[in-house]
């Protein structure tokens, strides 16, 4: 199976979901007299682009290209101009039903810059083809939609953090929205892989933002996450299928029963981490993890000694999480943990050549290994 882009060029995406700001001035103008609004038109941006300034929603492209090309080539190091058509959330979601696929947005990790993107999505759309095509049926694949949050174009850890809170905010206001939409009638996955699972805690966190009432509610005995649930969660309740923490930048703390104390971000449980949200807006929870993953040490260290969910996977799970996904037996190895499937990856998250000039176990996320896993827990779709 493929595992890494061989060929001359990688095809840009025919969509990208993205909170980078834009360089075209026209786009630069709009937003800045329109804050917080969508959009729509011809949208330019590069490596060395902004995060963009908290909208309501993210931008929605089709029809991406680099210097006007449709793919970017190998020896290329990404520096140039990437352009796409930036469309509605109504277009932007009906394009994707079309397509008639599940669905899997794929958000990066730290320091992601739009080429390294661009060839993570194609390495993880080959191996799920090739994955399916094994199987000998005539299976069509999941579509993979990447959402490129901007990261500092040089490493900056802390300035990145804050852009993932940015970005998980806007991204949870597009995809409550495909749900309300009703016209995807497939499945919705999540992969996050490292810092993007801040992305994704912030897409629970800001779930449960306007009402303080969850904090409280949720830890009465007796009452599930689901009955506890502000109105607006509650119509989020099953958005995705899965979601998937991979090789996670975030406490292992993240799924704990709360104790009712106040902790520090890096130290916080279910209902503060907004894993607990999550869990009510998805039926599965999967976390993959290594114990010999050597960025997230790093990482650690960074973040005052906080255990990395991606090292050591969860501390615990609260029973009301378990009691909130849906009851489904493990398979490939993990573990259930209260319904919540951990998988070690130590086999295989050495398996990948790091950009950096050292093998960090760290880039695991589309592997073949680890997208055969993925694929084992979604549906079958027949073409």
């Amino acid at each position: 199976m493929a595992e890494h882009t061989t060929a001359a060029s990688t095809p840009m995406p025919k969509f990208l979901v993205t909170t980078i700001a834009p360089e075209n001035q026209v786009a630069k103008d709009w937003l800045k007299a329109n804050p917080g609004g969508v959009y729509e038109g011809a949208y330019e941006f590069d490596r060395k682009s902004e995060q963009s300034s908290g909208g309501e929603q993210p931008v929605f492209l089709m029809g991406v290209t680099y210097e006007g090309e449709s793919s970017i080539a190998a020896e290329d190091k990404g520096e140039g101009k990437f352009e796409g058509e930036a469309v509605s959330h109504a277009v932007f979601t009906e394009a994707l039903a079309k397509t008639g696929q599940d669905l899997v947005f794929y958000i990066h990790g730290l320091g992601k810059q739009p080429k390294a993107t661009v060839e993570d999505v194609h390495t993880m759309q080959e191996n799920m083809k090739n994955f399916v095509k094994q199987g000998g049926d005539a299976l069509v694949p999941p579509l993979v939609v990447p959402v490129d949050w901007a990261c500092a174009d040089e490493i900056a850890y802390h300035v990145d953090q804050a852009s993932a809170e940015l970005a998980g905010r806007a991204l949870g206001n597009f995809l409550r929205g495909v749900k309300q939409s009703g016209i995807i009638k497939t499945t919705l996955n999540v992969v996050a892989h490292s810092m993007g699972n801040r992305v994704l805690r912030y897409v629970g966190k800001s779930a449960v933002s306007d009402d303080s009432s969850w904090y409280t509610d949720a830890l009465q005995d007796g009452v599930s996450l689901h009955e506890s649930a502000p109105e607006d969660l509650k119509r989020d309740e099953n958005l995705f299928d899965n979601l998937f923490f991979v090789a996670a930048d975030i406490p292992d703390t993240v799924f704990e029963e709360p104790d009712g104390e106040e902790h520090r971000e890096q130290q916080e449980h279910a209902l503060k981490s907004g894993v607990a949200a999550l869990a009510v807006m998805t039926k599965h929870m999967h976390v993959l993890h290594a114990d010999t993953d050597n960025m997230l040490r790093g990482s650690k260290l960074v973040n005052g000694w906080s255990r990395r969910l991606g090292i050591y996977g969860p501390k615990s799970v609260w029973e009301k999480i378990g009691n909130t996904l849906e009851k489904t037996e493990s398979i490939d190895g993990s573990v259930n943990d209260k319904n919540v499937h951990v998988l070690d990856c130590s086999g295989w998250n050495h398996n990948v050549p790091s950009k950096v000039g050292k093998v960090t176990g760290h880039g695991y996320f589309a592997t073949p290994e680890s997208v055969a896993y993925y694929l084992k827990h979604m549906p079958k779709r027949r073409m």
